[in-house]
């Protein structure tokens, strides 16, 4: 997937980081993570998801800055830039914008996902989910055979839907 720089940061900063809260504060540093996270130099992206896994996923708590990073995370994910997949399933886990998380992390293709990172998926899936928009174009079928199990599908108002169960 090609990665457009330009409309990514163009994104991030049409919105008002700076209204936004997490655990220090003003999200207005959000921005500046993301961009380094989505960027060529390794050390500075490291740095970044570190400063954003103590900000946005402080010890396990989601800001409204969590909820908003979800899919910049994801567009950084998809286009395979580096691995954003802990950093999603921490924040679904944690509750800042499951639906969102999961459905980056099934388009991505479970398939492509660690072990450990496909178990979690499946188990949040089990656990915590319900509902999970996709895309017309979504990639359920890419679901491990323990979260496809629990995935029935219909299109409503024009929106692929899969509702998880719980087990």
């Amino acid at each position: 997937m090609d990665f457009d720089h330009a409309l990514f940061r163009a994104d991030l900063d049409a919105l008002p980081w700076a209204s936004y809260g997490h655990a220090y504060g003003s999200a207005e540093d959000v921005p500046g993570c993301l961009r380094a996270l989505a960027g060529d130099d390794d050390a500075a992206a490291d740095e970044a998801q570190g400063e954003l896994y103590g900000s946005i996923l402080h010890q396990g708590s989601v800001y409204e800055a969590s909820a908003q990073a979800v899919p910049f995370l994801a567009r950084i994910a998809a286009a395979d830039i580096r691995t954003a997949a802990g950093l999603l399933l921490d924040a679904a886990e944690a509750g800042a914008a499951p639906a969102e998380a999961v459905e980056a992390l099934v388009a991505l293709g479970v398939d492509t996902l660690s072990d450990e990172h496909r178990d979690r998926l499946t188990e949040l899936g089990e656990r915590d989910l319900r509902v999970v928009r996709f895309g017309l174009s979504g990639t359920i079928e890419a679901a491990d055979d323990r979260l496809r199990a629990r995935i029935r599908t219909a299109v409503v108002g024009g929106v692929r839907t899969a509702v998880v169960s719980p087990g």
